[in-house]
This record gives C-alpha cells, structure tokens and sequence, in this order.
C-alpha cells in the first residue's frame, strides 16, 4: 500500500474511533465540577469570557496553539460543525502554549467567528495537563465531561455524534 493510501486509510480509522470513543464517553459522562465558574480571558475582544454564559449549549472547547498546522484544520472544521448544527452547539477555541498576539493570529488565519480564549490556570488545574493540540473536551449541556478527543476529527464523525442538533448533509 502506498504511504498517502496507508495515511488516508489510518485517518478513517481515527475518525471512526474517535467517534465510537465520543459515543461510548458520552454514555459515561462525568460532572466537571466548576465549570461554569470559571472565566477566561477573550483574545478577540476585551474582557472575560463567562463559561456560565453557555450552560445548556453542548460544549467543546478545543485547545490550540500557534503554528500547529492540524490545530488550524480544528479550527475550521469547528467553524464548520457549528454553521451547520446551530447554536445548540458551541465550540471555544482555547489557547495554550503561546502569546496572546500570537494566539490571536491563529485565530484570524483560521477565520473562526465563535469565541477564542486564553487557557487559565484554573481551566487547567480543573482538565489535568493537555496532552497534545488540537485536544478537544466535549461537554454536555448540563456541564459534565462527556468525551475528550485527542488530535484531528473530521466534521463528519463529530456532527454524527450530534444527530439532535446536526442535520446530515
């Protein structure tokens, strides 16, 4: 098999058990005890960002950093998911790993319109150390921890898991 093959084919089969994962972690969701007290810094914009503002939204907040290049198809695809599934679903973009102008430059490349944030000390004592970017924790609408996804998914795998609120195209 030749190595763009042998790539292509790994990538469906991450998509598929990521999505298996989300399917079998929502199942089992645990509560994020504090969330929505906490506040993070805006990048976009002055001021703080209030997680409490998104209670009864599904939640996925995806850590980035600047000049990870599958950070930037995160982003997209996010931006993508949300124009397609509503504002049931909201994604926050969440910095780490970087400075703010830099952050925020990822952030306009990646031409993103839902919020961008800065990591807090408190978000991370809160979901334990990141463990590689793009790193996405999905949260219910009541605050519980429903799945963690590790690198890339595709929209496809991620709106699948949301047939509520994403109407397949």
């Amino acid at each position: 098999m030749r190595a763009s093959s042998t790539a292509s084919a790994r990538r469906g089969r991450a998509g598929a058990g990521c999505l298996l994962a989300l399917c079998l972690l929502a199942a089992a969701a645990t509560p994020a005890a504090g969330l929505y007290d906490l506040s993070l810094e805006r990048l976009e914009a002055r001021g703080a960002l209030a997680l409490e503002d998104y209670r009864g939204h599904v939640l996925l907040l995806s850590f980035f950093e600047p000049e990870c290049a599958w950070c930037y198809r995160q982003l997209r695809t996010l931006e993508r998911l949300q124009a397609r599934c509503g504002q049931g679903l909201q994604p926050i973009a969440v910095g780490i790993n970087g400075r703010n102008d830099a952050l925020r430059r990822e952030l306009r490349r990646a031409q993103v319109t839902f919020p961008g944030t800065r990591a807090s000390a408190a978000l991370l004592a809160l979901t334990g150390e990141v463990p590689a970017t793009p790193w996405t924790l999905v949260m219910t609408p009541g605050g519980e921890l429903a799945a963690t996804l590790r690198g890339f998914v595709r929209e496809a795998p991620l709106a699948a898991a949301f047939p509520e609120l994403c109407p397949q195209s």
